[in-house]
């Protein structure tokens, strides 16, 4: 069975992570889903506040995010973007890092122009 981590926004307007980890799900995949923005309001506001305090709010979730590959250890890791300038290069680096087998496949939603 594959095994499927999806890094998205959760709760968001258009729930395209909730989506996505369903679709996955239904094909048959072992899913499991990490959210950038966490789980709930409690969750999101450990993320700020946490950042607040080690100065880099980017950081604290991608170290999250290096437990997570690390525990899930899956064999594609899909990231579910809704903008594509809301998360820097870091967290991607450590994907690699923690999963460097892993495919890694993005999936930005915004319209490009010039």
């Amino acid at each position: 069975m594959t095994k499927v981590l999806i890094v998205g926004k959760c709760n968001s307007i258009v729930n395209w992570t909730e989506y996505t980890v369903e679709g996955f799900r239904q094909a048959g995949c072992e899913v499991d889903y990490f959210a950038v923005n966490g789980r709930n309001r409690a969750h999101s506001l450990y993320y700020k506040v946490l950042g607040a305090i080690e100065g880099d709010k980017t950081k604290v979730v991608a170290e999250r995010l290096r437990r997570k590959l690390q525990e899930f250890q899956p064999d594609l890791v899909v990231y579910v973007m809704i903008a594509s300038n809301w998360m820097s290069a870091y967290p991607f680096e450590v994907a690699q890092e923690a999963c460097p087998k892993a495919i890694k496949v993005a999936w930005v939603g915004d319209k490009f122009t010039r």
